[in-house]
């Protein structure tokens, strides 16, 4: 229980407004949102969560309901249960707002993801088909926990999975696999093949693929990683990527990573990347 100063932990990015969580437990989190100029939060809604937005610095445009609000710093707004909601800079400014919302998305007594995780609950134009890839010599679909897990978060948002596949630590292989799934499916979601043995290749072999390189993937993800496994977050070298207009995603091989990234990164931001890479 120590203060935080809601100016220092701001972030922001090229990529997207970025989320920087300042307090976390089970009923309820506390972040904030940080916005360049032209960024949004894309609306959604959340059935049986209520929020908060108090701006702290710039003015945000807040959709609550049906009518958006210009709100200048020291305002606040609330979001009932169910109410469509988001936040856009549409000034030539910084935008910086404090976020609150309780309970959090799947909570229920102790049923809320993993890690303190929460995630948005987005209004989707269309289902999405992704592609669930895992890297590894020593596993099959029988024994692939990771894989699993990334499926069942999945299925549970709603998405669907086209097809799922255990491939060996071969570049050939890993290539082939990977750019034909990215042709034929909405996103691509690999896990294993991050890390730093010499049979870990993933990510030599697909970042050359990449017709864009998503940088703050790996490193949203290692800042997350690091309360729970310390200085050894510098093992992972996770990244992702846009191919043929396609996200894909390199994950670590353990499970309690991949349900960081799917449940706490790519599940929040899955329509908008992909909207934005078809464009």
């Amino acid at each position: 229980m120590q203060p935080r100063d809601t100016a220092r932990v701001a972030k922001f990015s090229d990529d997207g407004f970025q989320k920087v969580n300042l307090f976390q437990s089970d009923d309820l989190f506390v972040d904030v949102y940080c916005f360049r100029p032209g960024q949004e939060q894309e609306p959604h809604v959340h059935a049986e969560s209520e929020k908060v937005y108090h701006v702290l610095e710039g003015t945000a445009t807040v959709l609550a309901g049906q009518r958006e609000h210009n709100l200048t710093p020291g305002e606040i707004i609330h979001i009932p249960k169910g109410a469509p909601h988001g936040v856009k800079n549409e000034t030539d400014g910084i935008v910086r707002t404090l976020v609150m919302m309780a309970p959090l998305p799947g909570g229920d007594g102790g049923s809320s993801p993993k890690h303190g995780g929460h995630h948005h609950e987005h209004v989707k134009a269309a289902e999405r088909e992704l592609a669930v890839i895992t890297v590894s010599s020593s596993r099959d679909t029988e024994e692939d926990a990771s894989g699993t897990r990334i499926i069942e978060l999945l299925e549970a948002d709603g998405q669907q999975v086209g097809s799922y596949e255990v491939i060996d630590d071969d570049d050939i292989q890993i290539e082939t696999t990977v750019t034909r799934a990215a042709g034929g499916t909405d996103a691509v979601i690999v896990t294993g093949g991050t890390g730093i043995t010499p049979d870990d290749v993933t990510v030599e072999t697909i970042r050359p693929v990449f017709d864009k390189e998503l940088d703050g993937f790996g490193e949203h993800l290692r800042r997350l990683s690091v309360d729970e496994i310390g200085s050894s977050v510098i093992m992972t070298r996770s990244t992702a990527g846009v191919i043929g207009g396609t996200p894909v995603f390199l994950l670590p091989g353990s499970e309690n990573a991949v349900e960081l990234a799917v449940s706490q990164i790519i599940l929040p931001e899955l329509d908008h990347l992909i909207d934005l890479a078809t464009r």
